[in-house]
């Protein structure tokens, strides 16, 4: 997960919501913790709610809260 958390990182927000769109929950889960918060928040923002709740529910603590107040509100 380290280093698909790093190339990650390196993609465009888009392209890295549809990588982790495909993945398992807890598998995006996984990488989207080892990623910086910005980076992560901004590709969670860009998945298909349903999958972004699925992936979330596999994230918790601090680290959580952190990733959805990063997120921009939807409008």
């Amino acid at each position: 997960a380290d280093r698909a958390a790093e190339v990650a990182e390196y993609l465009d927000p888009h392209t890295a919501a549809d990588i982790l769109s495909e993945m398992d929950p807890p598998q995006a889960a996984s990488v989207i913790t080892d990623m910086q918060a910005p980076e992560a928040s901004m590709g969670l923002e860009r998945m298909d709610p349903d999958d972004r709740v699925d992936v979330l529910s596999h994230v918790e603590g601090p680290l959580h809260d952190e990733l959805v107040a990063g997120m921009e509100p939807e409008e």
